[in-house]
C-alpha cells in the first residue's frame, strides 16, 4: 500500500494541488488570501510519485500489507512556496493571512519507504515549481481556462 503526500505537478482542472492553485492565483491576481503562511507539508512532485510506484512494483515483499508513505524531501510552508513562485514569475503580490498564527504542520515519516524501496525524491519544491511554470509559461492564456478554476 502506498500513501502519498501532497502531490503537485502537471494537473487538470479536476485534480489541482495547492501549488498549481497558488501559481494560477498569483498570475491572475494582485492580492492573495490564504489561511496562514505557516501551513507546512512535504510536497512531492508527480515525477517522483511515478518513480516510487515503479520501485514499489519491483519490491520483493517479505511480509504482506506493507504500508509505504511517499513524501517530498522536506517540509515546505506556504510562505516559501509563494516566494518561489513570485520570484520565478517576477511578480510582487499582496498577501493577506486569515490567521497568521496558525501553524498546521503535518509530519509523516517516510524512512521505511526510503530504506526498503530505496526511494529518494529527486525534485525539490523549487525545481518542481520551476518545471510547472516553464512548461506552461508560453501558453498561460489557454492553461488559465483549464487549470484550477
Amino acid at each position: 500500500i502506498l500513501r502519498f503526500g501532497i502531490i503537485y505537478g502537471k494537473c487538470t482542472k479536476k485534480n489541482c494541488s495547492v501549488v498549481e492553485s497558488l501559481i494560477d492565483k498569483i498570475i491572475k491576481q494582485k492580492k492573495l488570501i490564504i489561511d496562514s503562511r505557516n501551513i507546512s507539508r512535504k510536497y512531492i512532485y508527480i515525477d517522483d510519485i511515478t518513480h516510487s510506484i515503479y520501485l514499489s512494483l519491483k519490491y520483493k515483499q517479505k511480509k504482506n500489507n506493507n504500508i509505504f508513505d511517499i513524501q517530498g524531501p522536506k517540509q515546505v510552508n506556504l510562505g516559501e512556496i509563494i516566494k518561489i513562485i513570485t520570484k520565478k514569475i517576477k511578480k510582487n503580490i499582496i498577501i493577506k493571512e486569515r490567521n497568521n498564527r496558525l501553524k498546521n504542520i503535518r509530519k509523516i515519516d517516510s524512512s521505511k519507504s526510503n530504506k526498503l524501496l530505496r526511494f529518494s525524491p529527486k525534485f525539490s519544491i523549487k525545481e518542481g515549481i520551476s518545471n510547472i511554470i516553464d512548461n506552461y509559461n508560453e501558453n498561460w492564456s489557454q492553461i488559465n481556462k483549464k487549470i484550477c478554476n
